[in-house]
């Protein structure tokens, strides 16, 4: 047997190491004696229970071949299970804006001019997005909301076409959401009342000196303080914000003063519970996140993630805290804590986000867009909103966006950090000098990865030191998080090419489910149609369930057929969001 080609080895304290598999997501700790002998291939020197352990594990491999087969298998169940199941889908009402920063990556926009730019989406495209998103609801396909986007979608003047699309919106029990500059936010906090918007994103440049040399409203003025002041409002009435901090070489030094902003503005006094818009007090988060689209002399690159990270550090940020205000951090924070809290596997994402699954950006002339960086670039459009059909007709180029995968990019396969990056940012590898989207783009997550798995299970193995450990772990390590390998190991060849060839989303759920893949969640599945349809001995029998593993029990024993939609609802095991689920766009570098 030889060390997993997915695993890497860290020290974490005295005499202890960590391992981790980037394709079964098992992290163990194990001693420097074991650690050594594993990456010195001398598998000899590791006793037979923990050598039998660690194979269990998935970090000692009988082939490659085997391994190999493992990727195919996830890589189609995250294919099937989240990237063609849930459409994301995002309306741009106009590509005018009421800002000129000069970073900007929709900047080619302005070319055209501004009659070009004054034109908003019409009724009729806006009628035949909904009635298309209706058809496909129909086929089974979840809709995970609606964005409204630009350009800048809250322009004052066009007030009655968002209207109209929250209406239509509305009508399909589609939840909203919009990333605004803020500065006509004023106007717009009844209708996001009104239609319950789940949240808005602002961004902010910087503290007042910063922000208002870089953004910049088209007549000159600064913004800051027209943006603190409505994001107030929102907050007054209700309306969560996330506050997004763009970041590069020339705020950097000054962008976390921002936080006192926010202390003396009380955009911080959430109690931490989201409001759902009843007209409590809005939810207030904020992150930092670099921009790639920030012209400096000397630096044309702008700053990474780690060096934004390293900033909050030099600042007395405590490591978790800094982790949770950096946007790529946060996200693998998030990932992480799961896994090593041992709530959920890890989550094998074959592709990187939204944008190579299922998410439509109609611009004002409906044209069809995948990926929000190449919006207005009329060649990279994928298709185009028929009104005649009320359909999304689509050019084979979306089936190319679609096979960005991790299967299909050189280098990917037998990475540790595969399922962890899914391939990397399309709009990077394209803007990294190739010209080729569907090249792979491995960026910082190696780096951040690493840094965000040392913290987290440091805390863990604190945790466990204060009681006592167990014979099992003392001889064999302490196993952190759960296993893939483990589930996978119990499927038969049967169910194995079952999942390899059926287009059955629920078949793949049910052999997932029965082989302990897929959780039940208690309090979803106690909110469910299907339960309330169970007669009150079923009900009687449920409420004695002390787990999930017993109420999944008596599903089966009472042969209680699932909908696809409870499915969804009660599948927890893999993830956080992973069914259904798919990245937060909302953390795409590119969004200012």
């Amino acid at each position: 047997m030889k060390l997993s080609t997915y695993d890497i080895v860290m020290p974490i304290r005295e005499g202890e190491c960590l391992l981790f598999n980037g394709l079964y997501g098992a992290v163990d700790v194990v001693s420097s004696e074991t650690a050594d002998a594993l990456a010195s291939g001398v598998t000899e020197r590791i006793s037979p229970d923990e050598v039998k352990h660690l194979h269990k594990r998935g970090h000692l491999t009988d082939s490659k071949e085997a391994e190999a087969e493992d990727f195919k298998l996830l890589a189609r169940i995250d294919k099937k299970l989240r990237s063609e199941t849930s459409i994301s889908l995002m309306i741009l009402p106009t590509y005018n804006c009421n800002f000129r920063c000069p970073y900007c990556y929709e900047k080619h926009r302005l070319t055209n001019g501004e009659e070009w730019l004054r034109r908003t989406i019409s009724r009729e495209t806006v009628d035949a997005v909904f009635e298309a998103v209706r058809k496909e609801r129909e086929k089974g396909m979840r809709i995970s909301d609606c964005r409204l986007f630009g350009g800048e979608p809250l322009l004052r003047e066009n007030a009655d076409i968002v209207r109209y699309i929250c209406e239509k919106a509305r009508e399909a029990d589609i939840p909203l959401n919009a990333i605004t500059n803020g500065y006509d936010l004023d106007h717009y906090i009844p209708l996001l009342k009104e239609f319950k918007f789940t949240k808005i994103q602002v961004t902010l440049d910087g503290v007042k000196e910063e922000n208002d040399q870089r953004r910049i409203h088209k007549d000159g003025k600064g913004t800051y303080d027209v943006i603190l002041e409505n994001v107030g409002r929102a907050l007054d009435n209700g309306v969560n914000v996330r506050l997004r901090i763009n970041t590069g070489p020339r705020n950097i030094g000054t962008s976390y003063a921002l936080r006192k902003v926010f202390e003396e503005r009380g955009f911080l006094n959430n109690g931490g519970a989201e409001t759902g818009n009843r007209g409590e007090r809005g939810r207030f988060e904020y992150y930092f996140k670099c921009t790639n689209y920030d012209p400096y002399p000397g630096k044309e690159e702008g700053v990474t993630d780690h060096e934004i990270y390293g900033m909050l550090l030099k600042r007395g940020v405590r490591p978790r805290e800094a982790m949770k205000l950096e946007g790529a951090y946060a996200e693998m924070l998030r990932r992480t804590e799961a896994l090593v809290d041992r709530k959920a596997y890890l989550e094998p994402r074959a592709s990187h986000c939204s944008a190579e699954n299922r998410m439509y950006l109609i611009d004002p002339e409906g044209l069809i867009y995948t990926c929000w960086d190449f919006v207005a670039m009329k060649d990279m459009a994928v298709g185009q909103v028929d009104v005649e059909s009320q359909t999304m007709a689509l050019k084979l180029s979306t089936l190319k966006w679609r096979e960005r995968t991790v299967e299909n990019m050189p280098g990917c396969a037998g990475c540790p950090y595969v399922f962890l990056c899914g391939g990397g940012c399309a709009s990077r590898a394209f803007s990294s000098g190739t010209g080729d989207y569907t090249k792979p783009d491995c960026g910082e997550t190696g780096e951040i990865f690493r840094e965000v798995l040392l913290e987290v299970c440091r805390d863990a193995m604190k945790r466990r030191d204060v009681r006592e450990k167990t014979e099992n772990e003392s001889s064999q390590g302490i196993a952190l998080s759960r296993s893939l390998k483990e589930m996978l190991s119990l499927l038969t060849a049967k169910d194995r090419n079952v999942i390899l060839t059926s287009n059955s989303r629920k078949e793949i759920i049910n052999i997932l489910r029965k082989a302990g893949g897929i959780g039940m969640n208690r309090e979803e599945f106690l909110k469910s149609d299907t339960y309330k349809n169970l007669s009150d001995a079923q009900k009687e029998r449920i409420a004695k369930c002390k787990t999930e593993q017993e109420i999944m029990a008596v599903i089966d024993s009472e042969a209680v057929e699932l909908s696809m939609d409870d499915l969804d609802k009660v599948a927890g095991g893999w993830g956080l969001d992973w069914l259904g689920g798919g990245n937060n766009a909302m953390d795409c570098p590119a969004m200012d």
